[in-house]
């Protein structure tokens, strides 16, 4: 049996938390770790080796300005991809995967051009808005033709099908590290507050804000985007995965220690909030979202079971939502969102989602 070998390209700070000494979960690696303890040869690739990292030289960066024009194409970020030394840090052998949007297209007019000569995986994330104008449609329909795409998201595989029939788009489950993300023993220090967390661009914090006042439970929210004036019983952290504002460790007790977990969205196709609702189901907390277009799965949670799903952007539902789970918990006791984890250790852990990539890779 032939070698089987990857390559991960990411942004920047990847490579330096995955050498990190200790258990950090490991969800944001998307299987390169799990596939390299299976025996695969496993690389990682971050976007300032391509010379992609923010910010770009002067020429790619007026480039990129004027993307707008051409599909929203990253044209500057591929200008990399036609140096030698950058070309000779590509791999040999075996598929890239793209784990941002832009990193995928910029690789895939590199294999438009011949800059780049092994498959791309790109792993999609909100690539096309829900109304795509028919200049977006064109010009990224003509980069797909180049890459393969795959989505963690069933709603945004739907989508993209619907937008592109002729093209193959697969779909991965994402999960998480369900070893790092659990509950609390004994569910101890569990209903202290409610917990909101992020810094996706779709976090509705104004509706968020709306729905509170002093007669609703103490809030936290952790986010580095900018919040509303809020009630005083709102306290507003600043938080960011990439730097680790706050650790792995800090989130997780905030989790351990939520009454739940509310994710609001402004309606979207992309899977936002997925990585915080499992983390948090992990946990054993239940969680309200937003019940978005992109929301990643339709089948296996039950709204008002394992998570709750008020429409987006209404705060007045929000509120009542987020009430009527304070009751819920109030009556269920410590054992709350306890199902949900076991949904999620056995669907949308990191072992599925390496199975499924391990997979999908072997099939190019």
């Amino acid at each position: 049996m032939s070698e089987r070998r990857a390559t991960w390209v990411f942004r920047s700070g990847r490579r330096e938390r995955l050498e990190a000494p200790g258990h950090l979960p490991t969800e944001f690696f998307y299987g390169l770790p799990e596939l390299r303890e299976r025996g695969w040869k496993t690389d990682l690739l971050e976007d300032a080796d391509l010379e992609m990292a923010p910010p770009l030289k002067l020429l790619p960066s007026l480039v990129n300005k004027f993307a707008r024009f051409c599909g929203h194409l990253p044209l500057g970020m591929a200008m990399g991809l036609t140096k030698k030394h950058v070309q000779k840090r590509l791999p040999a052998q075996g598929p890239l995967i793209a784990t941002t949007n832009n990193l995928g297209l910029a690789l895939g007019l590199g294999r438009a051009r011949g800059w780049v000569r092994c498959p791309v995986v790109l792993l999609a994330m909100g690539l096309l808005p829900l109304s795509p104008s028919r200049w977006q449609l064109r010009r990224i329909g003509q980069v797909l033709e180049h890459i393969h795409v795959v989505t963690i998201s069933k709603s945004e595989q739907a989508h993209l099908a619907k937008l592109f029939p002729e093209r193959t788009i697969d779909y991965i489950p994402f999960g998480v590290d369900t070893q790092f993300w659990k509950p609390a023993p004994d569910g101890a220090g569990a209903g202290k507050f409610v917990l909101a967390i992020g810094n996706d661009a779709n976090r509705d914090w104004k509706t968020l804000v709306e729905a509170w006042d002093e007669t609703m439970p103490a809030l936290k929210i952790v986010t580095n985007l900018p919040v509303p004036i809020a009630a005083p019983n709102v306290e507003v952290n600043r938080g960011d995965w990439r730097k680790q504002t706050l650790s792995d460790q800090e989130i997780l007790k905030l989790y351990q220690q939520a009454l739940c977990v509310v994710i609001p969205l402004r309606n979207t196709i992309q899977p936002a909030g997925q990585s915080v609702c499992l983390q948090a189901m992990a946990c054993g907390r239940p969680v309200v979202m937003s019940d978005i277009a992109g929301l990643w799965d339709r089948t296996h949670f039950v709204d008002e079971q394992h998570w709750w799903l008020p429409p987006p952007e209404d705060a007045l539902s929000l509120r009542k939502t987020v009430q009527n789970v304070r009751l819920w918990v109030r009556s269920v006791g410590i054992s709350t969102g306890i199902n949900a984890r076991e949904i999620v250790k056995k669907e949308f852990s990191t072992t599925k989602m390496c199975s499924s990539i391990g997979n999908l890779l072997s099939s190019l």
